[in-house]
């Protein structure tokens, strides 16, 4: 969904919340206000009432007097209370594996935190335990299907005017956390918008979307206006064709993004602290049509005693692209924020690329690429000698080396101009 191209309303339908491009507009980074309306649906629950219970005289009766006799009184049987309570264990820990196997299958192993991180929801879209809407939609905005299918959660959706439609599962406002979703594009007559939403109030939130052409882009919906915290930023960190996994970090203020678990951008924005985590997705122009499927919904919260990294100063990336040819300096000053999680034996290089252009960096026969205004952990064996070879689009290349690492050493590698 390009910002520029579209006057947005909202509409809450059932719990679900949609924003409705009302009509299109020339492209400008602001647009005009929002107007909101809410329709609500009304369910009425209809009550049965029971007849009062009555008593019925029952005439007394003729009872023929005989004398007592023996009575054959039955053996009882009591269940063995022992194993009646072995079967509702067994019960118990039959469902609890499987509720344990359910979410080691829906985690995802990441390095983007620790791992005293503890889950709070992992969705593998077997049910609709958490809330997740499922439904159909015909309205002013679209037609279309919310469903759980094959354990995936696929949205299926005709166009009727350009909107963005995000739906959050039952969960509390949130902080500071880490959430992940897989999203696949499924088909697509146009350009399709998908993603997630995260500190979400219900009627504010930001924004992480990326479409079918390789771009990303972060959003802020504000008090009924969209602001953009990024340009569109190509990027080769997206499959085309297959699904892709999105994760954010937020701690405070300063938010990270991850595309297929490389770090694509961060930035600092306190207008809103605190809210609710989903997803979203969303078409621009009447008749288009697109099916979406997300997979594997997890968000993790912190420990009590996680300390927030440093806030990087950067926002919005530079529109100038740099003219002058990379300074070839080697890796002096440790890294700052990611820090160094190195494996035993190793010495590591974060490489800092503030350009626009894509970075290829050579080192060890081995090619590393890298977006614009992100950066990348590289882990070489401690003592040994390499020399490296880094180019950037639009910029120039340059050489350095031999150098070497200490095993354990971690240092920062930035070209400047």
């Amino acid at each position: 969904m390009r910002i520029s191209k579209i006057i947005c309303c909202a509409f809450a339908v059932s719990g679900v919340v949609l924003l409705s491009a009302c009509a299109s507009a020339a492209a400008t980074s602001s647009p005009a206000p929002a107007t909101e309306v809410r329709v609500t649906d009304t369910v009425v629950a209809t009550k049965t009432s029971m007849p009062a219970n009555t008593a019925t005289a029952i005439p007394p009766t003729a009872t023929e007097t005989r004398p007592p006799t023996a009575t054959m009184v039955p053996a009882t049987f009591t269940p063995d209370a022992t194993a009646t309570q072995l079967m509702r264990d067994a019960t118990t820990a039959a469902k609890a594996q499987q509720a344990t196997a359910t979410t080691q299958a829906c985690l995802h192993s990441t390095k983007a935190v620790t791992t005293d991180w503890r889950v709070v929801m992992c969705d593998g879209f077997d049910n609709t335990r958490n809330g997740w809407d499922v439904l159909k939609l015909d309205n002013t905005a679209l037609v279309g299907t919310l469903d759980i299918t094959d354990s995936k959660y696929r949205w299926a959706f005709e166009a009727r005017q350009g909107f963005v439609q995000r739906i959050r599962p039952r969960i509390n406002p949130l902080t500071d956390f880490y959430m992940t979703t897989q999203v696949q594009n499924i088909s697509s007559s146009a350009a399709l918008d998908y993603g997630v939403v995260f500190r979400d109030d219900g009627n504010n939130y930001y924004l992480f979307q990326v479409t079918n052409d390789e771009t990303f882009v972060i959003l802020l919906r504000n008090e009924g206006k969209w602001r953009a915290l990024s340009k569109e930023i190509p990027t080769t960190a997206l499959l085309p064709q297959a699904a892709n996994r999105l994760s954010v970090i937020g701690a405070g203020s300063h938010l990270m993004f991850y595309l297929n678990d490389k770090l694509v951008y961060e930035l600092d924005d306190a207008t809103l602290s605190k809210g609710r985590v989903g997803v979203a997705a969303g078409l621009s122009n009447a008749g288009d049509k697109a099916t979406v499927e997300f997979d594997n919904f997890e968000v993790r919260v912190p420990p009590a005693d996680w300390v927030r990294p440093t806030a990087k100063p950067t926002s919005v990336p530079p529109t100038r692209k740099p003219t002058a040819v990379p300074t070839a300096v080697p890796p002096t000053e440790p890294p700052q924020g990611s820090g160094c999680n190195l494996e035993p034996g190793n010495a590591g290089i974060l490489v800092i690329n503030h350009f626009d252009g894509l970075m290829t960096l050579t080192l060890l026969n081995h090619e590393y690429k890298l977006d614009g205004h992100t950066e990348q952990l590289i882990q070489v064996p401690g003592g040994q000698e390499f020399t490296v070879s880094v180019s950037v689009v639009g910029v120039g290349k340059k050489n350095f080396g031999p150098v070497s690492l200490n095993a354990g050493e971690c240092v920062s590698y930035e070209p400047t101009n």
